[in-house]
């Protein structure tokens, strides 16, 4: 008998820790470290300067290297 209750005691040790850990790292994900932790200050202050014409004309070259790169590699 002893045994038994030694047992269900373990397995539901086990079953709330499967059940705990998955909960657990959900909410550290959503408390900032995730998507939304990615949008702060800094992540807009470039945001912002890749709106202005120095920002375009960076990502227009940048487009024409990577362009230029997958015709170098399809040989």
């Amino acid at each position: 008998m002893k045994r038994k209750i030694i047992l269900m005691l373990s397995s539901l040790a086990v079953a709330a820790l499967l059940i705990a850990v998955p909960v657990t790292l959900a909410n550290q994900t959503d408390s900032g470290n995730g998507m939304s932790g990615m949008m702060n200050g800094s992540m807009m202050n470039m945001m912002d300067a890749m709106d202005s014409p120095q920002g375009k004309q960076m990502m227009e070259d940048c487009a024409q290297v990577m362009k230029t790169y997958g015709e170098d590699n399809k040989n």
